[in-house]
C-alpha cells in the first residue's frame, strides 16, 4: 500500500507534465498550421 501510493505521487505529475506537454503542443501547433 505505500509503495502504491508512492507510485501514484509520482507518477500523477508525469501525467500532468506528459499532458500539460501535449497541450501546449498542440496550441503551439494550431496557429502554424492557420498560418501555413
Amino acid at each position: 500500500e505505500n509503495v502504491y501510493r508512492w507510485q501514484k505521487k509520482l507518477f500523477r505529475p508525469i501525467i500532468k507534465d506528459f499532458i500539460d506537454d501535449f497541450i501546449l503542443d498542440k496550441n503551439h501547433l494550431l496557429p502554424q498550421r492557420i498560418y501555413k
